[in-house]
């Protein structure tokens, strides 16, 4: 983002929550959404051992049930981040574009499979860039 900030590239692709608080703040971007996207997922996970190793479980266990309240969901939108709880998902949608199919990458195969579609020595993407050089 900073880079294009400075004027470098007239265009960016990037992740919404990255330029709406941009917007919010007065940056004059245009944005362009696809018809058809993948949901973005930015999960959160006690990592059971170190919790308890560290003796936080219970600590852990409350910051992601707080993370998954009302509270926590509102400020994220605030961010640019669409929320998971469904209140908030409610209370918000005017807050974000909704495309017309969203798909996930559990619905494409999982990771393993995109993975290897876009990113292996084959994949898409791999060969789309040795292209550009």
């Amino acid at each position: 983002m900073t880079t294009f900030e400075r004027d470098v590239g007239d265009v960016i692709v990037t992740y919404e929550n990255e330029l709406l608080p941009r917007i919010k703040q007065g940056r004059p971007y245009e944005l362009i959404f696809p018809a058809e996207t993948v949901v973005v997922e930015n999960p959160i996970a006690v990592i059971a051992r170190n919790a308890d190793r560290h003796h936080v479980r219970d600590l852990a266990d409350a910051f992601v049930s707080f993370l998954n309240g009302e509270e926590a969901q509102r400020a994220f939108v605030e961010f640019g981040f669409r929320p998971t709880n469904e209140n908030v998902v409610k209370a918000s949608a005017a807050a974000f574009v909704h495309p017309s199919h969203v798909f996930t990458i559990a619905g494409l195969g999982g990771w393993d499979s995109v993975f290897a579609a876009l990113f292996s020595p084959q994949g898409a993407w791999t060969r789309a860039v040795e292209e550009t050089r």
